[in-house]
């Protein structure tokens, strides 16, 4: 089983766990997920993903942001700065395709920046898995 498919797994189980917790996705998974009132497709708007996970930590949820590193990291890094760090909230961001690891889909879905930028966040911790 791939880690990303391991995520729908986890995140499925998570979702009917806890009720805190809450899954905010940008247009990827869909299929993979079980239906949920927790579960938020925002489309390919990245930014808003950011934003809907702030709100909804701080109405006191457990946010899990998912999508594709460049569209998880890059992208919407402004709003992961002012809409986590500066309101000093936290959230769990899953991507998949990390550095270069979606090589077949081209530049636009590789950020091999991805570990630098996210360091620069304070209070925060980055896990790269493999």
């Amino acid at each position: 089983m791939s880690m990303r498919s391991r995520f729908y797994v986890l995140a499925a189980e998570a979702l009917d766990d806890d009720e805190r917790v809450a899954v905010v996705s940008a247009e990827i998974g869909v299929a993979e997920l079980p239906r949920h009132p927790r579960h938020f497709n925002v489309g390919i708007r990245e930014q808003l993903m950011i934003g809907i996970a702030a709100g909804l930590a701080l109405e006191g949820m457990r946010p899990v942001a998912h999508s594709y590193t460049p569209f998880l990291v890059e992208r919407p890094y402004e709003q992961v700065k002012l809409d986590f760090v500066h309101q000093g909230l936290g959230a769990v961001l899953v991507s998949t395709g990390a550095s270069y690891d979606a090589a077949r889909a081209g530049r636009t879905h590789q950020a091999p920046e991805d570990v630098a930028v996210m360091s620069a966040l304070p209070g925060w911790t980055i896990h790269v898995p493999g």
